[in-house]
C-alpha cells in the first residue's frame, strides 16, 4: 500500500476499525475484505501491534467501533479488543500451553463460560481443515508453520468475533497448505457473515516462500 496521508478516524459504529497511521489509512466496515500491502515487515508489525494495544496511540491514530482508542481506559480497549481475532505471521499461539488450551482459554475468557460449548465446534473446524484431533494434546513447538496458523485461526473463530486479521497468512507455506489456508475465509464468511477480514501483508513478500 502507498503512503497516504492519515484522516480522522471513523466514529460511526458501523465502521469497526479506522486506521490512521502514516502509510497505513484504512478503514474496515462489516462484511468486507480489506487487504492493506505495506513497504517493511516494520511498518507490518508497527499496525499489528497499534490494532491489538501493544504500542501507545494517538488521538485519532485508530478508532475501535466507533471509539477513539487513544480515549479508552484499560478496561475498555481489552473489551473492544475481544471483538477482533488474528492469525499472525507465526501463529501467535502461546509457547508454554498445549494446543486444547490455547483454543479453550480465549474463548472461555471471551464468553464467560466453560470449554463445554466449544469442543464441537472446535472439532469441527478442524475436520474442515484437514487437522488431525491429536494435535490438541501438543505443544505450538511441535506443530509445523501450517498448523500453527490453523490453530490460531480455529482459535480466533471459537471467539465469534466482528473483524478477523490475517497477518500474512500465506508465507512460508506449500502450494498444499497455501490452497488449505485459503479456506480460513470461506469458513469465516460461513460463520460470521457480518465480519469484516484484514489482510495485512508486506508488499515484497512472497507467499510461498519457504524459512
Amino acid at each position: 500500500m502507498s503512503p497516504s496521508t492519515p484522516t480522522a478516524a471513523c466514529r460511526s459504529e458501523e465502521c469497526l476499525v479506522a486506521c490512521a497511521l502514516d502509510g497505513a489509512a484504512f478503514e474496515l466496515r462489516p462484511g468486507t475484505t480489506r487487504e492493506v500491502r505495506l513497504a517493511t515487515p516494520e511498518d507490518k508489525a508497527r499496525v499489528m501491534d497499534t490494532l491489538f494495544g501493544l504500542r501507545p496511540v494517538r488521538p485519532g491514530e485508530l478508532s475501535l467501533f466507533g471509539r477513539d482508542a487513544a480515549d479508552l481506559a484499560p478496561d475498555e480497549r481489552l473489551a473492544l479488543n475481544r471483538r477482533l481475532a488474528a492469525v499472525f505471521a507465526e501463529g501467535g499461539l502461546i509457547s508454554n500451553l498445549k494446543v486444547w488450551e490455547n483454543l479453550v482459554l480465549p474463548a472461555c475468557w471471551a464468553s464467560r463460560t466453560g470449554p463445554s460449548p466449544f469442543e464441537a465446534e472446535a472439532l469441527e473446524l478442524f475436520d474442515d481443515l484437514g487437522l488431525d484431533a491429536d494435535l490438541a494434546g501438543r505443544l505450538p513447538s511441535r506443530l509445523t508453520c501450517f498448523e500453527r496458523k490453523a490453530i490460531a485461526f480455529v482459535r480466533g473463530l471459537l471467539t465469534h468475533p466482528d473483524a478477523m486479521v490475517f497477518d500474512s497468512v500465506l508465507e512460508h507455506l506449500s502450494e498444499e497448505e497455501r490452497r488449505r489456508a485459503a479456506r480460513f475465509e470461506e469458513l469465516f464468511r460461513a460463520r460470521c457473515m457480518r465480519g469484516a477480514i484484514l489482510r495485512i501483508e508486506v508488499a515484497h513478500a512472497r507467499a510461498g516462500h519457504h524459512a
